[in-house]
């Protein structure tokens, strides 16, 4: 059959962008092909610009104009760390001292631990000298990084966390958040976070109808 425009504009159908399930539907213009509760998928044609008109044997092609609504849902999963790199004492230590004169450091002991922490640190001034001096003592502890396991209530946190900023990414910065639900599994000794965030958000966009 042959295709009457209407007004020389270009025929547009209203497609769904992502997969959804339909809360709202206008249709200005066009034919809604949909209804609410329908699941939909990136693609399908929501309102289309083809119009059957009774009294006419071809059908009209328009501008499909419209709003579309439905809940989309984003997902994200995790799997937690069953082990944390710590830093720990080895047991090693050294005498630390440092000498600084209007708050330049003339003088610091020299520590050789690739890490370490400055403990017990006294500070006091050296009044017998031309210029004032501050001392600074304590004593350098040596630290290596060391596994230390995590126990399953903090598995079990992490990996939902982790899971939820995941899906969150995924959500778009105007879409209404509806819905969020939480499910930890636990399985050949990991820790499994599932997170899923429902939305509710436009999902129609225009697109010209092939010839």
């Amino acid at each position: 059959r042959d295709i009457v425009l209407a007004d020389d504009d270009a025929p547009f159908d209203v497609c769904a962008v992502k997969d959804g399930v339909i809360t709202s539907i206008e249709a200005y213009d066009g034919t809604a092909l949909v209804s609410v509760g329908d699941a939909v998928q990136a693609g399908d044609v929501l309102i289309s610009g083809t119009v059957e008109l009774p009294e006419k044997e071809e059908p009209l092609v328009v501008h499909a104009h419209g709003r579309v609504t439905a809940y989309v849902y984003y997902f994200g999963e995790a799997v937690a760390d069953t082990v944390r790199t710590e830093l720990a004492d080895t047991g090693n230590s050294v005498p630390y001292r440092r000498l600084s004169v209007c708050g330049v450091t003339v003088f610091e002991s020299a520590v050789t631990y690739e890490t370490c922490e400055i403990r017990g640190v006294r500070t006091r001034t050296l009044t017998d000298c031309m210029l004032p001096l501050l001392l600074c003592t304590g004593t350098a502890c040596e630290q290596a990084e060391t596994e230390t396991a995590v126990s399953q209530d903090e598995q079990k946190q992490a990996a939902a966390v982790e899971a939820e900023q995941l899906a969150l990414l995924r959500v778009p910065k105007d879409a209404a958040i509806v819905e969020k639900t939480s499910r930890i599994i636990e399985e050949d000794g990991l820790v499994r976070g599932i997170v899923g965030i429902m939305t509710e958000e436009s999902i129609g966009l225009e697109k010209e109808i092939a010839d």
